[in-house]
């Protein structure tokens, strides 16, 4: 038997009510909640933008990524406009500031001070090279890039040639030196005019007590050439200085007439133009010379000889030039007669202790042209293997 419903009127039940809630979005004017009355429906809300918003002008069918258009009622998936171009800050000029007066002023003030040591170097330079003021025991040189002065006009005269092949020269000139004619002579080895090679140089000083042709009277030239031919050494050039009975201790300017003949023999001559190729012997006062000159230019002699020589006075020199002579050293051999007034010994001593390396020695005998010639062999010897670079010594 079925029952009766017995709803109150107007009333809905709980299925019906559930079976409208489900199509309440069916239709925009139709709302699905339960009403208490049957009063008709407010009409829809209008969601469009007002009318003074400007609209967006139409544009294609929207797609889908791929490319394909989007159907109808589907909305296409939404792109991110790209974000607008920045624009770049606009720099404003800045006004420069005006500086401190005191910027200005320590400006000029270090632009003054340079200025003034500039001067102040220029001039010191200038009055040093007018006074001659250089290193103890180096003599000063022309600057760089100065003109080099012409040679001399020269007259060779006296050539002679012995058994040997030797050549003995004598060459004059006009000295600066002295102001007036300067000579020399010269001997030179076997070959030289036919080799290429360059060649030491010995140079020779006369003293007053015997004229520079003693050299050559006590046997020099035939002993040379007897080391030589041997190869006890190698074959060297021999210049012999003259000055006549003027020349005393070979200071002054018979000092710088030496320093201008040996210059004159490099530009003239194949010589090996360094100082440990040049030695410089003298006997008598001109054995003085030859020590005094060695050590007043260090940087042109590597060796000096002595013979019967005096050596008093030679101490301050010796004060001057000990720094120099440490640095570049000095070789020398110093020897006269054992009673003679010479202190050979002593001299020798004092150099050794400045850094040079000096032989003092008192022979047996008197001083003069026999004693020397006793020992030529031996002082030829010394000297040239100082000078070739074969000495044990060095």
């Amino acid at each position: 038997m079925a029952m009766s419903s017995t709803l109150p009127p107007g009333a809905t039940s709980r299925s019906a009510r559930r079976r409208r809630a489900s199509v309440w979005l069916e239709d925009q004017n139709e709302w699905s909640w339960d009403r208490e009355d049957d009063a008709p429906l407010a009409p829809a809300l209008d969601l469009m933008p007002a009318d003074w918003v400007p609209s967006r002008p139409a544009g294609p069918a929207p797609r889908e990524s791929g490319g394909r258009a989007a159907p109808p009622g589907r909305r296409a998936p939404s792109r991110q406009a790209p974000a607008r171009a920045r624009r770049a800050p606009v720099r404003t000029r800045r006004q420069r500031q005006p500086l401190p007066r005191w910027v200005g002023a320590s400006a000029l003030i270090a632009c003054l001070l340079v200025l003034i040591l500039t001067v102040l170097a220029v001039v010191g330079a200038i009055s040093s090279a007018g006074t001659g003021h250089h290193r103890p025991g180096v003599r000063a040189r022309p600057r760089r890039g100065a003109p080099v002065p012409p040679v001399p006009p020269v007259a060779v005269s006296g050539v002679s040639h012995d058994t040997a092949g030797s050549t003995l020269e004598t060459i004059t000139y006009p000295s600066r030196a002295l102001g007036t004619t300067g000579a020399f002579q010269v001997v030179l080895p076997p070959g030289y005019p036919a080799a290429h090679t360059r060649y030491p140089v010995l140079y020779l000083l006369h003293g007053e007590s015997a004229p520079a042709g003693t050299f050559l009277q006590i046997g020099m030239l035939s002993e040379l050439e007897r080391e030589e031919s041997n190869g006890e050494i190698q074959p060297e050039i021999v210049v012999i200085v003259e000055a006549g009975t003027n020349a005393g201790l070979w200071r002054g300017p018979y000092g710088t007439y030496v320093l201008e003949i040996q210059q004159l023999v490099d530009r003239l001559l194949r010589t090996r133009a360094t100082r440990s190729a040049r030695a410089i012997v003298g006997y008598d006062t001109g054995g003085y010379g030859a020590l005094d000159i060695a050590l007043a230019d260090l940087d042109r002699f590597s060796t000096a000889e002595a013979w019967s020589s005096p050596t008093a006075g030679l101490e301050a020199r010796l004060t001057q030039t000990e720094d120099t002579i440490s640095s570049l050293g000095l070789h020398a051999y110093l020897y006269g007669a054992a009673s003679g007034p010479t202190q050979s010994a002593t001299f020798a001593s004092e150099l050794n202790a400045v850094g040079g390396k000096a032989i003092g020695i008192g022979y047996a005998g008197t001083d003069g042209p026999d004693l020397w010639h006793h020992h030529l062999a031996y002082m030829l010897l010394w000297a040239g293997r100082q000078i070739d670079g074969t000495a044990t010594d060095r």
